[in-house]
């Protein structure tokens, strides 16, 4: 995804078959014809975000290198504090870096919290309950399931901003700020 095209992106891969599933999964499960034999919803991007994600890629080093060097600040401070926070990212680019908190009593809308209040942070709740807490998803077999790995991660992931709008002494006031919770 470019940052610059909003909600749009697109993928690269080697792999014909799973580009495949993407392009009909992208475009309500079709394939040939108007019957969908597939799971699928509209992923189809307007030409004005097109032409932002372009103008964006042309210039890809220029405009990914500071948010990589974002990245790597964030591995540099948390990789030297001595609080048990694993960093929770995949390898693709994100707008948010995420981290996985230990597991006690303040978890992460208490990290939110405190964060908002003692240090003048703003923060989302991306995550909110699992999915399976949703009232629509709460038929057949859910309701009676406990999921406990979707509840434990909704619980304890937290994502730090990643942006054009944050410099690096902004990122170490971030993670010093999470590290001080932890500390207390």
């Amino acid at each position: 995804k470019g940052f610059s095209t909003g909600e749009g992106g697109f993928v690269i891969s080697n792999d014909s078959e799973f580009i495949a599933k993407v392009r009909y999964f992208s475009n309500f499960g079709l394939k040939t014809s108007r019957t969908s034999h597939n799971i699928g919803i509209n992923l189809k991007m307007s030409e004005i975000n097109c032409a932002y994600g372009l103008a964006a890629l042309n210039n890809k080093q220029k405009y990914l290198q500071p948010y990589k060097e974002q990245i790597a600040e964030y591995d540099r401070i948390f990789s030297s504090s001595n609080v048990q926070i694993r960093i929770f990212n995949s390898q693709f680019m994100r707008t948010t870096y995420n981290i996985l908190i230990p597991t006690r009593e303040v978890m992460r809308d208490g990290v939110i919290l405190t964060l908002l209040v003692n240090y003048g942070i703003e923060a989302r709740n991306w995550w909110g309950k699992p999915v399976f807490k949703y009232p629509q998803f709460t038929t057949g077999s859910v309701v009676n399931s406990t999921f406990p790995y979707a509840y434990n991660l909704s619980c304890r992931i937290l994502g730090l901003p990643i942006g054009c709008h944050l410099n690096f002494e902004m990122q170490e006031y971030i993670v010093r700020s999470v590290l001080r919770i932890f500390d207390q």
